[in-house]
């Protein structure tokens, strides 16, 4: 097998179809960290754009922070205690002041509203976890036992989606 990793601005319509009209076979795309900086428009165009390629070559899309808002604060929480949690919320509180973001009105800001409004544009979605026992991890072995259990636990709570078409 012969993997090609592209990388692409997704909110560049004209650099996305450029990269991705000399690619002609099954498709991962993942889409780590970009959802919850998006609008709801601009999602709704990277949905569409994404149908699109999946309809012409097949494949699928990972989406693998659908708990974005929660992701990153629940993880420094799992490392660092209480104060690792706050701290990136503060980040992200003072980030979004900054670029005049308002994220309660960006949509799709959970699994079940992401899941339902790809269903709602044609899209079959499946839900993974996003750890799953066995799974090794050499960052894990930098952090103490328990932080390591810690963060465990809390991704074990958390999802995952695959996403294709029927």
């Amino acid at each position: 097998w012969i993997a090609a990793y592209r990388t692409v601005d997704a909110t560049d319509r004209e650099q996305m179809m450029s990269v991705m009209s000399a690619l002609r076979e099954p498709l991962t795309i993942v889409t780590q960290g970009l959802l919850s900086y998006l609008t709801l428009e601009q999602k709704l165009e990277l949905a569409t754009s994404i149908k699109g390629l999946l309809a012409r070559d097949g494949g699928c899309w990972i989406i693998p922070d659908t708990n974005a808002s929660s992701l990153l604060p629940d993880t420094f929480e799992a490392i660092l205690g209480g104060i690792g949690g706050g701290l990136v919320v503060g980040i992200y509180r003072t980030l979004d002041k900054l670029v005049g973001r308002d994220r309660s009105k960006m949509g799709w800001q959970t699994t079940d509203e992401m899941a339902e409004a790809l269903e709602e544009l044609g899209f079959i979605v499946d839900r993974m976890p996003l750890w799953h026992k066995g799974m090794s991890l050499r960052c894990l072995e930098q952090l103490d036992h328990k932080a390591a259990e810690r963060l465990i636990a809390s991704w074990e709570q958390k999802s995952s989606l695959v996403v294709r078409l029927p």
